[in-house]
C-alpha cells in the first residue's frame, strides 16, 4: 500500500504536538435526533434541550478532553459550542439522512485542528458525493470554530458506489487514527476503505480490503468497531449483518463472518443498529421481521449453540418506538435509540451474556423521557469507538511505600515493552522494561504512567493515571515504663493525617487516643479505606507509694491531731501549708492533703478535718424560788451566733418560762454540732414578804438624810432600777440597783421609777418628788 499521499499544506503551518490519548471525555457530550442530547460528566446521562440540530438519522459530536462541548455536525452544518453555525460551517457535502453522516477526527497531538469526515446519503447504492472532508480550527473565530475555505469538501472516495458507512479507531500507535468507509457492493465484492489520520496530516491513500458482500443489500446500516479497535461490525437493512477483524497496525479488514438471518421473514428483514460490548465479545443489533415487530439482540462472537440470543421482541404501532441506533457510552453502558420518541433504552451491563446483560427497554430519566422538546430520530452521534477502550493494563497495591503491581490486559502479543511510572524522583527506579513490574511510590498522589507496548516495528504509548493513597504513619513511641494504675496517653507521634484515616486499638477503641492504666502491649492500626499500618507500644509499670491519711476527723469541740504520711525516705509535699515533713500536727479545720513521691511514682491522699470549737449549752444553776414566781431560763449562747434551739416543752425560742418545779431542759445545735443542758427549777411556799417602801419625796441636799431613793424591805443588789423624768425621757438605769441614785446634783421635779427583780421580773412602780 501508499502511505505517501499529498497532504494539505495548512496543515504545516500549524504546530503539532505528539501525545498518547488520555482519558477519553472526548464522547460526554451527545447531539442528535430532533434537537436531542445528552451529557455524560456522571455516571448517569442527563438530558437538556440545547441542540439547534435536526437531523433524521447521523450526527456526530466532539468535546475536549475535560469533556466540555466544541462542535458538533449532521454531515451538512456544523455548529459551535454556543450552537450558532460555526464561521463558513454550513453547506458540507454529507447528508442528515446518511446512517453515518459525519465523523469528527482530532488531528494527533494538535489540539486545535479536526478532520470533519462526512458522507453523502448513498441511494441504491450510489452516493452523489462520497466521503469527503473538511478541516476545522478550532481556536479560530474567539475559540468559537472556523472551517478553513481552502480544506472545505474534499474529496476522498469519489462519487458513486459508496455506502452510509463511516467508523473510527486509534491506530495500534495510539496515536494516528484509522478512518475505514465501505464502498458499496459491486460485482457481488465489498470493500473496506482505511484512511490513516497521523500528525502531518492525513494519508489520502487507503488501505483497500476486498471480500465477499451479502446479495443485493442497501447502503444504509451502521458500520461499528469494537472498542479495542481489532474488529468490525456492518449491518444491511435489508439483508443482515457481518463482523470482521481489523488491524489497526495495517488498517487491513480480514475473517469475514457471516451472522445467520435470524427468524427470517420472507419479504421483510431489516438490520440497522449495532455496537460492541466494552470487552469486545458480544455484538449487540436492532433488527425488524416485519414493520411494526422490533427486536434487539446479542451475539457471542465466541460462538456455540447458543451464541445469538433474542432480548426483547415487541409490537411497535405505525414504527414509533422503533429499535434503531445503538451507541456505547463512557460509563460503559449501550444505549438505544427509540425512533420518533423520547423514549430512551439502555443495556446496562453490556459485558454479561443473555439476559445478564440487563436490558431496560425504557429508562434514566423521569417518566423515561428525554427533555420536553427533544425527540430520537434514527440515529445517534457517530464517535471513534476507541475513545471508549478498557484500560489497556491494570494495577493493584495502590498505597505509597508498598508495591504497586502493573499487568498488560486487552493487548495482543508483544514483541517487548517499556513503563515510565511517572515518578522521577524515584531516579533510576521510574522504568522499567518487565511485562509485569512493580514500582514504590515514596508519596501518595495521581501518577501518569505510560506503557509502550512494541509489535512488529510498531511502536503503541499508552497512559493511564495511578492514585496512590498516603499510606497512613503511625508511631506510639519507644516501650514505656509507667507508674502503677497512673494514666498514661497513647497517641500516634505523627501528626493527624488530612486523609481520611480510621483507627482500631487493640482495645477495641476506635478514637485517635486512649488512655491507659495497666501493663500490657498495645496497638494502634490505622486504614484509609485502602492502606493499613500498625504500630505497637509495650507498657511496664512500677509500684507507687501507698499513702492512708485515715478516716476523715470530726469534732464539735477542739482538737490537736498529727498526720503522718508514712514511706519513711520519700518526699513529702502537704496541702494547705507546703510542708515537706512526714508528718503534720493540725487543729483547724481544712482538707489536708499530701503527695508522697518515691522512685518516680507519686501517691496523694487526702482526709478532712472538721475542728468546730462550738462553745457549750449552760442554762445555769439550779433554781428555787417561790410559788407564783415565774422563772425565766436562758442559755449562755449570745444572741449574736447562729443557732437552733429546742427547749422541753418544744419550743424553739431562745428562752423559756417556767412557773412550776420540775427538771427544763434546752439543746442547741451549731452546724454538725448539738448540746443540751438541764436545769432544776423548784417552786416553794414563802411567807409574804414585808410590803416594800419607797418614799415619795427625797432632799437631795447633800446633808446625807433622806438624799437617796432607798427601797425599804428591797434587798439591795436584787433589783435593777429605771428612772425617767416627767417628759418620759430615761435618765438612770441601774442593774444591782444598791440605792445610789440620784448620784450626781439633778434638778428638782417629779420622777417616775420602775424596780424589777432579776430573777421572778417583778415590778415596783411610782413617782418620787426630789426637793433640796
Amino acid at each position: 500500500m501508499n502511505l505517501r499521499p499529498t497532504l494539505l499544506s495548512i496543515l504545516l503551518l500549524l504546530p503539532v504536538f505528539i501525545q498518547p490519548v488520555m482519558a477519553q471525555r472526548q464522547t460526554d457530550n451527545w447531539f442528535f435526533g430532533n434537537q436531542a442530547s445528552l451529557e455524560f460528566s456522571s455516571a448517569k446521562p442527563t438530558s437538556f434541550f440545547s441542540s439547534a440540530m435536526v437531523t433524521p438519522e447521523g450526527s456526530a459530536t466532539i468535546s475536549d478532553k475535560q469533556g466540555n462541548l466544541l462542535f458538533y455536525t449532521d454531515g451538512k452544518t456544523i455548529w459551535n459550542r454556543l450552537h450558532l453555525p460555526m464561521a463558513n460551517g454550513t453547506g458540507l457535502n454529507g447528508h442528515n439522512s446518511s446512517t453515518q453522516s459525519a465523523l469528527i477526527v482530532p488531528q494527533p497531538g494538535n489540539d486545535s485542528v479536526f478532520f470533519v469526515f462526512t458522507s453523502d446519503q448513498s441511494i441504491a447504492g450510489n452516493s452523489a458525493n462520497g466521503v469527503q472532508y473538511s478541516l476545522v480550527n478550532i481556536n479560530a473565530n474567539n475559540s468559537m470554530g472556523e472551517v478553513l475555505a481552502s480544506s472545505k469538501n474534499i474529496p476522498l472516495t469519489g462519487a458513486g458506489p459508496v455506502s452510509e458507512k463511516l467508523a473510527g479507531v486509534h491506530h495500534f500507535n495510539n496515536q494516528d487514527i484509522w478512518v475505514i468507509a465501505h464502498r458499496f457492493p459491486v460485482a457481488g465484492t465489498q470493500e473496506f476503505l482505511a484512511y490513516q489520520v497521523t500528525a502531518t496530516g492525513l494519508v489520502t491513500t487507503p488501505v483497500i480490503s476486498s471480500m465477499p458482500s451479502l446479495p443485493s443489500v442497501s447502503a444504509s446500516g451502521y458500520l461499528k468497531a469494537s472498542p479495542l479497535g481489532n474488529k468490525l461490525a456492518a449491518t444491511f437493512t435489508d439483508k443482515g449483518i457481518q463482523y470482521f477483524d481489523f488491524d489497526n497496525k495495517t488498517g487491513l479488514v480480514s475473517n469475514l463472518q457471516t451472522i445467520p438471518n435470524l427468524l427470517p421473514r420472507p419479504n421483510f428483514n431489516s438490520y440497522y443498529g449495532a455496537e460492541f460490548s466494552p470487552d469486545g465479545q458480544k455484538l449487540y443489533f436492532t433488527r425488524k421481521d416485519n414493520p411494526n415487530n422490533m427486536q434487539v439482540w446479542q451475539y457471542n462472537l465466541a460462538g456455540g449453540p447458543t451464541a445469538a440470543v433474542m432480548l426483547i421482541n415487541t409490537t411497535i404501532s405505525n414504527g414509533l418506538g422503533s429499535f434503531m441506533a445503538m451507541q456505547l457510552a463512557r460509563n460503559g453502558k449501550i444505549y438505544i435509540a427509540r425512533h420518533n420518541t423520547a423514549l430512551l433504552s439502555e443495556i446496562a451491563d453490556p459485558n454479561n451474556l443473555g439476559i445478564a446483560c440487563n436490558l431496560k427497554a425504557a429508562s434514566l430519566f423521569p417518566n423515561n423521557l428525554l427533555v420536553s422538546g427533544s425527540m430520537h430520530g434514527f440515529g445517534f452521534p457517530n464517535f471513534i469507538q476507541t475513545y471508549f477502550a478498557p484500560p489497556r493494563f491494570n494495577y493493584s497495591g495502590i498505597c505509597a511505600e508498598s508495591p504497586t503491581v502493573f499487568s498488560i490486559i486487552n493487548t495482543p502479543s508483544s514483541d517487548s515493552v517499556s513503563w515510565d511510572f511517572g515518578d522521577p524522583a524515584s531516579m533510576g527506579n521510574n522504568t522499567s522494561k518487565r511485562p509485569q513490574p512493580s514500582h514504590i511510590y515514596s508519596q501518595p498522589g495521581t501518577y501518569n504512567v505510560k506503557l509502550t507496548i512494541y509489535s512488529q516495528g510498531f511502536a503503541s504509548v499508552f497512559e493511564r493515571q495511578v492514585i496512590i493513597l498516603n499510606n497512613p504513619k503511625v508511631n506510639l513511641g519507644p516501650d514505656t515504663i509507667i507508674c502503677e494504675g497512673q494514666p498514661y496517653n497513647l497517641i500516634s507521634r505523627f501528626p493527624h493525617s488530612p486523609f481520611n484515616e480510621r483507627f482500631r486499638w487493640s482495645t477495641g477503641d476506635t478514637s485517635a487516643a486512649i488512655t491507659v492504666t495497666k501493663a500490657g502491649i498495645y496497638w494502634l492500626e490505622l486504614n484509609n479505606g485502602q492502606c493499613t499500618t500498625r504500630d505497637s507500644i509495650r507498657i511496664t509499670t512500677k509500684p507507687v507509694p501507698t499513702v492512708n491519711l485515715g478516716e476523715d476527723f470530726f469534732t464539735c469541740g477542739s482538737a490537736t491531731l498529727t498526720l503522718d504520711a508514712g514511706n519513711p525516705g520519700a518526699t513529702y509535699l502537704w496541702q494547705p501549708g507546703g510542708q515537706t515533713t512526714q508528718t503534720i500536727t493540725v487543729n483547724a479545720t481544712a482538707a489536708y492533703s499530701v503527695t508522697v513521691t518515691a522512685n518516680g511514682c507519686s501517691t496523694t491522699d487526702t482526709k478532712n478535718v472538721s475542728i468546730m470549737n462550738v462553745p457549750g449549752m449552760d442554762l445555769g444553776s439550779d433554781v428555787t424560788t417561790c410559788d407564783g414566781e415565774t422563772v425565766t431560763l436562758r442559755s449562755n449562747i449570745p444572741a449574736t451566733t447562729p443557732a437552733s434551739f429546742i427547749w422541753s416543752d418544744n419550743s424553739r425560742g431562745r428562752e423559756m418560762k417556767v412557773t412550776k418545779t420540775g427538771k427544763y431542759w434546752a439543746t442547741i445545735t451549731r452546724g454538725s454540732c448539738s448540746f443540751t443542758d438541764t436545769v432544776q427549777v423548784t417552786f416553794n411556799y414563802c411567807p409574804p414578804p414585808p410590803q416594800p417602801f419607797i418614799p415619795n419625796i427625797i432632799t437631795a441636799n447633800g446633808d446625807n438624810l433622806n438624799d437617796k431613793l432607798t427601797s425599804i424591805h428591797l434587798p439591795e443588789g436584787a433589783y435593777n432600777v429605771r428612772i425617767f423624768n416627767r417628759w418620759g425621757m430615761q435618765v438612770f438605769e441601774k442593774k444591782d440597783y444598791r440605792n445610789e441614785w440620784p448620784e450626781n446634783k439633778i434638778s428638782n421635779g417629779n420622777y417616775f421609777y420602775i424596780f424589777e427583780n432579776q430573777q421572778t421580773g417583778k415590778q415596783f412602780k411610782g413617782w418620787v418628788e426630789v426637793v433640796e
